[in-house]
């Protein structure tokens, strides 16, 4: 074990005693005192941060499942990998979200004894549960060596990111209210971004095992595939992204004029630097290293701040409008939040990396 891996296991475990910690503040104190969210704009970065790990597993899945369903067999070396990504990420995004709602026991007994089967929000918690079983026992599949059930969870895995990750955004598409959320385009909108977070973070994981592990030419032939996937995810986000913008600048009812007000930060921030520039690093830079890295790094920045200005300025425009009030609702995230960011990614770090480190991925049947 390299000083670097100790180092770096180091500031992950930091990390996650910063997030015990603020766990127990926020048992103790209450999330409503330590959190900037108000009742008028209850959702802050917690709740984005699982929509972004939520999104980010399902593009890992999606990639996942072009290897083993899509007979792109050159991938084949990253689907382990993929799994077990996808699986800590929407952990740690129901984790972040698990912190915000507080008693979870009484959502876990609601759920059970008072379903709303009209709810978007009922049928969400039904999938991603499938999906995470799913992806449990496909995981076990894959190191027990049990081949048809390998086959078998593919599918199981596929229906149910699809099913579930387009009903998170059916829960804002119906808000008819929310003008920067509402319309019919959203549930595909997230399963579009979804894919291109999950492409991102595979990319910048192969390429740091290149880097530091070391690679051979099954795994350099891996990554050179994952660039055409992850150029494939780009532009299929970036056709996403501006209809939804300009669909949303086009429309003159009020409520809509966040995309009006965010036009300058959305051509300059989410295309420019956040998708043109990637593609450009990842067109000109071939062969996996530090400069490849690059591209997908910036993407997971700017497509985690964008998720976070989407979900906030969702109810950033107050439905109630008043001289008490600002037309557009202020919010800063406080530093109880940003912790339970820290707390969670660093899960998602020290697991994944010590999986890495131990040689656990590479024994695993693909």
């Amino acid at each position: 074990m390299s000083n670097l891996f100790k180092v770096w296991i180091g500031l992950l475990a930091l990390g996650v005693l910063l997030g015990l910690y603020t766990t127990f503040q926020i048992f103790t104190i209450g999330h409503g005192e330590l959190a900037n969210t108000t009742q008028l704009l209850p959702w802050g970065l917690q709740v984005s941060t699982y929509i972004y790990l939520a999104l980010t597993s399902t593009g890992c899945s999606f990639v996942y499942c072009l290897a083993t369903l899509g007979g792109v067999d050159k991938l084949k070396p990253i689907v382990p990998r993929a799994v077990l990504l996808a699986l800590l990420t929407i952990i740690a995004g129901f984790t972040s979200l698990s912190l915000e709602i507080g008693r979870l026991e009484r959502l876990a007994i609601e759920f059970i004894v008072n379903p709303n089967l009209t709810s978007p929000m009922w049928w969400m918690g039904v999938f991603y549960t499938m999906y995470i079983v799913v992806l449990m026992i496909e995981l076990a599949a894959m190191i027990f060596h049990i081949e048809w059930l390998m086959k078998v969870g593919s599918v199981a895995v596929l229906i149910t990111a699809i099913a579930g990750h387009s009903t998170l955004g059916s829960v804002f598409g119906v808000l008819e209210g929310r003008g920067y959320g509402f319309g019919a385009l959203t549930p595909i909108y997230f399963l579009m971004m979804a894919f291109l977070g999950g492409a991102s973070l595979i990319l910048l994981v192969s390429c740091l095992i290149s880097i530091f592990k070391g690679s051979n030419k099954e795994f350099d032939e891996a990554v050179t595939t994952l660039r055409k996937v992850f150029l494939a995810s780009v532009a299929i986000a970036f056709l996403a992204t501006v209809w939804r913008y300009v669909v949303g600048v086009w429309v003159s009812d009020p409520y809509y004029d966040l995309f009006d007000l965010g036009f300058n930060k959305f051509l300059k921030f989410s295309l420019l630097l956040g998708m043109i520039v990637p593609v450009l690093i990842v067109v000109f830079q071939k062969k996996a290293g530090i400069g490849l890295a690059l591209a997908p790094i910036i993407v997971l920045v700017v497509q985690f701040i964008d998720r976070n200005t989407l979900i906030v300025g969702i109810q950033k425009i107050a439905l109630l409008q008043g001289v008490w009030e600002p037309r557009i609702l202020p919010y800063t995230p406080a530093p109880v939040e940003i912790s339970v960011v820290i707390f969670v990614m660093s899960i998602i770090g020290i697991i994944y990396s010590i999986a890495e480190q131990r040689g656990f991925l590479e024994k695993i049947k693909h």
